[in-house]
């Protein structure tokens, strides 16, 4: 085989395999839903990062929850107590409302 037919097959191998990797991580992806868990006061900004995420990964859909602050901390203590996947990401500002209070 010619040096030069060699070459033209291994750079279509790559090629193929760098598309098809590609179309399967789209695939992966597509449909896929994150939650997010926040209080009130900073829902705006979570909002506006989910929306930048969801424009940045395609097929990724963002839906932020929030709590008013007094019920956030229950709701967080209780889901992360049970190990509950309720939600997927947890956002907590320590600097806006100090330490996270341990469950007894």
């Amino acid at each position: 085989m010619n040096r030069g037919v060699l070459v033209a097959v291994v750079v279509v191998v790559v090629v193929v395999a760098a598309v098809a990797g590609w179309l399967a991580y789209y695939r992966a992806s597509a449909g896929q839903r994150l939650v997010v868990v926040t209080y009130n006061d900073i829902k705006p900004v979570i909002q506006l990062a989910a929306e930048e995420f969801e424009a940045s990964h395609p097929g990724v859909k963002v839906v932020v929850v929030s709590f008013p602050w007094d019920s956030y901390i229950n709701n967080e203590l209780t889901v992360l107590e049970a190990k509950s996947p309720q939600y997927d990401v947890h956002s907590y500002l320590v600097s806006a409302r100090g330490p996270l209070p341990r469950a007894p």
